[in-house]
């Protein structure tokens, strides 16, 4: 599902209220602090001040429910949210704080049982519509919940939470021209950077999407993650030249998009601009494993066998690695190392290539 839960639980959040609680207005605005502080992500001061608030116990359990949700204990929130709802039985927001933890606790027919009673919040509450495709999803039901999430995006013209479902939904099913239809839907002032990054990481690998894609990531053009996605979907479309431009303009801006740039590059045939690039990768072992993949596809091989002692050093010893560098030897006609990095390869993934490497030296895979 494209859209997070943490989205959908803050669309709850903000439509919970403490159903029925006739308490004094300063146990009122305790908890009406203490839903600001969820809502900013301060769930530890959150817990502090549902710790030290006197509430109702019905108050007091959604919001540990709420809490236990955030830091995705969703079992705990389970219980929270039942022994909340035992108090106010005829609470339908509070059934879908209970729904929502139940689906993300992995109990979909349990949280299908607990939206009953919240149909009439299906056209006020987002998060309604939307938690009933999400649980008719999680039943294996498509079709409902394509109507739930088509359904929500009529009745909430303005929002691109049904829109960015729909979306993924139809990707999911290979129905790209109705997921770019439902892209091309969104209202302008709900596609900020975490919608267009969810469009593009759904329809990167439709190459008819391409223009969609630029038109939605030129609104976001400084955006490091925007243009990253925008590079992968140019990079499904085998277009490494593109995909490296927009990479290495991602890491520009500051993305940690250095490896990317320098594999498409690689990829590209551009090696000078490849090892510019990797030479920006921050992790050591990463960094040497792919300039000696930059380099071994350039045939510079004197320089991959002159990176084997700090590729030691650093631990890169993969299969894939210890063959290039079998190659690179070969290739300079240091027989010994190579049927030395070649014999470690036998009976792995490359044995077939390691012993077609021992009969071109003239040794036998067998033999000592």
């Amino acid at each position: 599902m494209i859209v997070s839960s943490l989205t959908l639980a803050l669309a709850l959040l903000r439509a919970a209220a403490p159903a029925g609680d006739d308490a004094r207005a300063a146990e009122t605005a305790s908890y009406a602090a203490i839903e600001r502080l969820l809502e900013s992500g301060a769930l530890e001061r959150a817990q502090r001040e549902l710790d030290a608030a006197t509430l109702s116990d019905a108050a007091r359990l959604r919001l540990q429910g709420s809490i236990a949700l955030r830091r995705g204990d969703a079992t705990a929130a389970t219980v929270a949210f039942t022994e909340a709802l035992a108090t106010t039985p005829d609470d339908a927001t509070l059934r879908l704080w209970l729904a929502t933890a139940q689906l993300q606790a992995g109990e979909a027919e349990a949280a299908h049982g607990s939206l009953a009673g919240t149909e009439s919040l299906a056209r006020t509450v987002i998060a309604q519509p939307l938690l009933r495709g999400r649980i008719a999803l999680a039943r294996a039901r498509v079709d409902e919940a394509y109507g739930a999430f088509a359904q929500a995006a009529d009745d909430f013209p303005d929002a691109a939470a049904p829109r960015l479902e729909l979306v993924a939904l139809c990707a999911e099913q290979s129905l790209f021209a109705a997921a770019r239809t439902w892209a091309a839907s969104i209202p302008a002032a709900a596609l900020d950077a975490t919608a267009a990054r969810l469009v593009l990481a759904a329809l990167h690998r439709d190459r008819a999407s391409l223009p969609l894609l630029e038109r939605i990531a030129a609104r976001l053009r400084d955006d490091p993650e925007v243009v990253a996605r925008l590079a992968h979907a140019w990079a499904a479309a085998d277009q490494p030249y593109t995909a490296a431009m927009l990479f290495e303009r991602a890491w520009a801006l500051g993305g940690d998009h250095a490896f990317a740039a320098a594999d498409q590059w690689r990829m590209a045939g551009q090696t000078r601009r490849a090892l510019a690039m990797n030479a920006r990768v921050g992790a050591e072992a990463r960094r040497l494993d792919q300039r000696a993949s930059i380099l071994f596809g350039a045939r510079q091989y004197a320089r991959v066998v002159a990176l084997e002692p700090a590729m030691r050093r650093a631990g890169v010893d993969s299969e894939l690695a210890r063959q290039r560098l079998a190659h690179a030897h070969f290739a300079l006609g240091q027989y010994a190392r190579a049927s030395e990095l070649a014999r470690s390869l036998l009976g792995g993934s490359y044995d077939a290539n390691a012993r077609a490497l021992l009969s071109a030296m003239g040794r036998s895979a067998d033999a000592p």
